[in-house]
């Protein structure tokens, strides 16, 4: 999707960012008639850090199958979102190396998933608040 010329201010409590970050974002939405994506509605946005989502939108907010990436910190998640938060299924790229695909509750890791760090070393199983937690099978290279 092409974003439009024009730029809005989008209300807060549809746009949670990073921990951190509590600024209003720039929305420059594609599909959308103002800065609230109609429902249901595909759009994006860009933030003012350079940071943007991509996917639907469910009564303004971000909700449904999308992609967010953080330029921040480099890392992109693609997946399900509720309430502008990562939940659900879906896969998380690092910049610094590894990847986690798995479930996700309010941004963090929590249920079952699979992570590889940098190194390769990889993790199956289960996690709880964004730690290895119960049974699970490490593999180390």
């Amino acid at each position: 999707m092409e974003p439009n010329a024009e730029t809005f201010t989008a209300p807060l409590s549809s746009l949670r960012n990073e921990p951190g970050h509590t600024h209003a974002p720039a929305v420059t939405p594609s599909h959308c008639l103002t800065a609230r994506c109609l429902s249901p509605g595909q759009g994006k946005l860009l933030f003012k850090d350079g940071s943007y989502y991509e996917g639907e939108f469910v009564d303004g907010e971000i909700t449904g199958e999308g992609c967010r990436h953080w330029a921040l910190t480099g890392n992109t998640y693609t997946g399900q979102f509720v309430l502008g938060e990562p939940q659900g299924h879906g896969v998380m790229k690092y910049k610094a190396g590894g990847r986690y695909e798995g479930e996700l509750f309010r941004g963090l890791r929590e249920g079952q998933g699979h992570l590889v760090d940098a190194d390769g070393q990889a993790y199956w199983g289960s996690f709880h608040d964004n730690k290895r937690h119960g049974q699970g099978r490490m593999v180390f290279r």
